[in-house]
């Protein structure tokens, strides 16, 4: 059975804490009656109840306080222990998933849409979970107590706080509109005032300076249009708030007023119900404001869950010395093109082989798919004559990786070899001047701080570093003037003596150094 990316374990601790979280929300509204009672004692010249029950509220407080951190500590652990899970899982999946479902995915650029999504859910879930259970356990214990004190106030506190807090979750939304309308505007500002700030000069040779000064009128009274809009839903929405706010506390007071009159409240409960109008009317507030955040996590998950399941692990094959390689009938459909028709080829242990051929004619493709990037369409690919069979490969592709880590690094890819086999590599791959360039230093994501034809130079290397039955040096030529290329084609001939060995170049390979030549 395959192992899921969030197990049931998990939801039952979320369960727990949640309730737990609601047990504790229900004690923080416990000072709130010691407040009640030091007033009303102070009212009757009670001193001695008053301190008592100042006493009793300050260490309540400070005890279900140390109470409730500790719960959003053991929360926060929680979803630290979650987030680490789906990593960890997500790269043992990946470490052991089939390439050509890697490369649908994204190949290297799955961290990015992985990184967004994982950043989305790192401090939100405990927080979130957090405001959710204490925004019900102060509903809980304010409904209640404002039904114990007066059920009409319940009646009509609540629809007047749910209708206030829709019409602002509508501006909300119809700010988030402005908000990308905004954004698109400043952009054409920008772009249009980049235009005139740094192509001023020809604008003013040829005479367009009308032309060019109605455009940049015209993206400034948009943008500014749409500010306007903007900041008049903001005031309207904080007016929403406070009259609404407002109307609750005076209609509060007013009930309460005639409550303290007919001796059936008193003061100190006056007080208490102003403040527990909070609990009632501010979960209503959170849980519309917190929609977003909900739908964020929800879909972050969604995502991360989908590339999870889509990567399927590898097939058990056996690992064998290598014989031969062969493609029988070999059809490969590409993004909706047939890059590869009925293709057959065979390659025996020890051979050196050219493949040419025209751009996008599919020389490539055969080579990714001997290496499991790309998985035929139909057709077979044999290694020893089985399908069950795997040897070693080292290969180089036009989009390998390098890391963000140091020359020697990126070559040896963290493997221990000798010395005089490491500068040997160096040599023949004329790696000197990148070494000494950068010596001890990090290389940028991805190479950045290299030209491509330095990546080049590191990638073969790194290929010739690894032991393997069977070598691919795809385009290698790229980034490279005709003298180090032809040097460095003869060098690996040469080294690589009694290996099997796949070119595929559009430069001119003397055919002296290849046992045969495939035209696709």
């Amino acid at each position: 059975m395959e192992e899921k990316l969030i197990n049931k374990k998990f939801y039952n601790k979320l369960a727990l804490s949640f309730i737990v979280n609601i047990i504790v929300g229900i004690g923080t509204m416990i000072p709130i009656v010691f407040m009640q009672r030091s007033i009303d004692t102070l009212l009757d010249n009670r001193f001695n109840d008053f301190l008592i029950s100042i006493g009793l509220y300050i260490g309540v407080y400070i005890f279900v306080q140390i109470l409730r951190t500790y719960v959003s500590k053991r929360t926060s652990f929680l979803e630290l222990g979650l987030i680490n899970s789906m990593r960890v899982k997500l790269v043992r999946k990946i470490l052991n998933t089939r390439i050509d479902l890697l490369e649908k995915q994204g190949g290297q650029f799955i961290h990015q849409r992985v990184m967004e999504d994982f950043s989305v859910l790192e401090g939100r879930i405990a927080n979130l979970l957090m405001e959710f259970s204490l925004s019900l356990s102060s509903a809980i214990v304010g409904i209640i107590i404002f039904a114990y004190y007066d059920f009409i106030l319940l009646i009509v506190l609540i629809p007047i706080s749910f209708i206030a807090t829709m019409i602002v979750n509508k501006t909300y939304e119809k700010a988030d509109t402005y908000s990308v309308e905004l954004q698109e505007n400043k952009s054409n500002l920008n772009k249009e005032f980049r235009y005139i700030v740094v192509g001023g000069r020809d604008i003013i040779l040829y005479m367009r300076n009308k032309y060019f000064s109605k455009r940049f009128d015209k993206a400034t009274e948009k943008t500014v249009s749409v500010e306007k809009k903007n900041i008049e839903l903001q005031n309207f929405s904080q007016n929403i708030v406070g009259i609404s706010f407002n109307i609750m506390i005076g209609i509060l007071i007013l009930v309460g007023g005639f409550h303290i009159k007919y001796g059936t409240l008193s003061i100190g409960a006056l007080v208490a119900v102003i403040m527990y109008n909070s609990m009632v009317t501010d979960p209503i507030f959170n849980l519309i404001n917190n929609q977003k955040e909900f739908l964020a996590i929800k879909n972050a998950f969604k995502r991360i869950n989908k590339i999870y399941g889509e990567l399927k692990p590898l097939k058990d094959k056996t690992l064998v010395d290598l014989e031969s390689v062969r493609l029988e009938d070999v059809c490969l459909n590409y993004e909706g093109h047939k890059v590869l028709d009925g293709f057959n080829l065979e390659i025996k242990q020890g051979e050196r082989i050219k493949i040419c051929g025209k751009t996008g004619s599919g020389k490539s493709s055969i080579a990714k798919i001997i290496t499991g990037l790309y998985t035929q369409t139909s057709g077979r690919l044999l290694v020893n004559g089985e399908e069950s069979n795997v040897c070693t490969m080292s290969s180089v592709f036009q989009n390998n990786v390098l890391f963000d880590d140091t020359v020697e690094n990126n070559i040896k890819f963290f493997r221990d070899i000798s010395e005089e086999k490491y500068r040997k590599i160096i040599e023949m791959t004329h790696s000197e001047d990148i070494l000494l360039k950068h010596q001890d230093d990090t290389i940028g994501e991805d190479g950045n701080k290299l030209s491509g034809g330095e990546k080049t130079r590191l990638f073969v290397a790194r290929s010739l570093v690894q032991e393997a039955d069977l070598y691919i040096f795809d385009e290698i030529s790229t980034g490279l003037d005709e003298a180090i290329f032809q040097d460095m084609l003869e060098k690996i001939v040469e080294y690589l003596e009694g290996k099997t060995i796949i070119f595929i170049d559009h430069r001119h390979m003397d055919t002296k150094y290849f046992d045969k030549s495939i035209y696709v």
